[in-house]
């Protein structure tokens, strides 16, 4: 069964998760990235512009990128990702994307991702830095991809 993951990026780790086929967590967030298997389909969520960024002009908040998890995890001390201090992202796995040119706004579609239990407070729920999504959940923002 091929299950469908969300990664929570900034805009600026983004392009470089494009430019190397590549995603990398901290070791906080390792055990999903350990869930993923070869095959499994992935979507980010793009934050802000820059990691460590605040203010009003930094939003992203958007779906982008449609890939599929190329390797098995390894681990590197090779810095590749912006970061707020010293962290590495160390647990990685090669992704191959298939899909970058369009984006969607979260907030047009949050409504509909059974995730987001209260929409409210939407934003909340992508402090997760990856989250397993239901086949529909996948659906839905893949679909909003499309257009």
């Amino acid at each position: 069964m091929v299950n469908k993951w969300l990664v929570t990026i900034s805009e600026d780790n983004f392009q470089i998760a494009l430019e190397k086929g590549l995603i990398g967590v901290s070791y906080r967030w390792r055990k999903p990235l350990e869930e993923m298997k070869e095959g499994d389909k992935v979507i980010f969520y793009i934050g802000k512009k820059k990691v460590g960024k605040g203010g009003p002009n930094s939003s992203v908040s958007e779906f982008a990128g449609l890939a599929e998890v190329a390797s098995p995890v390894f681990v590197s001390k090779e810095r590749s990702w912006h970061s707020k201090g010293i962290e590495l992202f160390p647990y990685r796995r090669k992704i191959k994307f298939s899909s970058t040119k369009t984006r969607a706004k979260a907030l047009e579609i949050c409504h509909s991702l059974g995730f987001i239990k209260n929409p409210d407070y939407w934003m909340l729920y992508f402090f997760t830095a990856i989250r397993k999504l239901s086949d529909v959940d996948y659906e839905t923002i893949k679909k909003a991809l499309s257009k």
